[in-house]
């Protein structure tokens, strides 16, 4: 089951390297579009959501309409151990450079409490119909969401939502997807 994993996630991110920029911002608005327009998030106070590193929807848009209509918004840290935290920001002005390379919010940004996070926006290299989710492989948003109370959703592009991908016992489900096509949920909510 790894070695699928391993497999198809090599795989996926030699296709997103070889997206041109022209594809990555027409899938980008689209998405924009979509999370703007669903109920799940016009209707939460607060989300959780990443910010976009190279081949994932850029998020900058969402967090800044977010902010702008007033919802609370928290964005990861990552910690030692794989481990992640929501920090609350105020402006993307918060951001910087962390782990990684990704835009981060500063260790002195206030801790979110995960039961008051209404909506989780996280990044997939590709998810299935059965709301599994094919990260990067650290585990990051696995152990983050598995007591995680609210909605999750993915961003994705349409073409990586797959019938099936391999997962595992700790992997955990999503609720639904947003593509730059559609909304699509996984059975529930």
């Amino acid at each position: 089951m790894t070695n699928d994993k391993t497999t198809l996630r090599k795989t996926l991110l030699e296709q997103i390297k070889n997206t041109n920029a022209a594809q990555r911002a027409r899938v980008d608005a689209g998405v924009l579009a979509n999370i703007t327009a669903c109920a799940a998030y016009t209707g939460a106070a607060s989300l959780f959501i990443y910010v976009g590193m190279a081949g994932e929807i850029s998020t900058r848009d969402i967090i800044t309409h977010a902010l702008a209509a007033g919802k609370t918004v928290a964005v990861p840290l990552c910690g030692a151990g794989n481990t992640m935290t929501a920090r609350l920001i105020s402006s993307p002005g918060c951001l910087r450079p962390g782990r990684f390379g990704i835009l981060e919010p500063d260790a002195s940004c206030p801790v979110a409490d995960k039961k008051d996070i209404a909506l989780a926006l996280v990044p997939a290299l590709a998810v299935d119909m059965d709301g599994s989710r094919l990260g990067r492989g650290g585990g990051y948003y696995d152990r983050y969401l598995a007591d995680f109370p609210g909605l999750t959703l993915a961003l994705i592009s349409e073409d990586r939502l797959l019938d099936q991908i391999p997962a595992q016992l700790h992997d955990v489900r999503l609720h639904g997807a947003v593509t730059e096509e559609r909304v699509v949920w996984f059975g529930r909510p």
